[in-house]
């Protein structure tokens, strides 16, 4: 990571596992992601592994926002 005042190199996504229980879902941050130095695509950090992958990425927010 580079320092605050560079945005490229800090997570523009949050990436959710979606956990289904009947009609219940529970979305459970996994990773983030942001635009690679072309800007074509995507970098992808998940830091846990779901057994099935149903992914949505939201724009990022800092980690004391999530867990408000």
């Amino acid at each position: 990571m580079t320092t605050k005042g560079s945005d490229k190199k800090y997570p523009s996504h949050t990436v959710y596992w979606i956990a289904t229980d009947g009609p219940k879902r529970t979305w459970q941050p996994i990773g983030v992601m942001w635009k690679n130095a072309e800007g074509k695509g995507f970098n992808v950090v998940l830091s846990k592994t779901p057994p099935t992958l149903e992914l949505t990425a939201l724009p990022y927010l800092s980690r004391r926002k999530e867990e408000n």
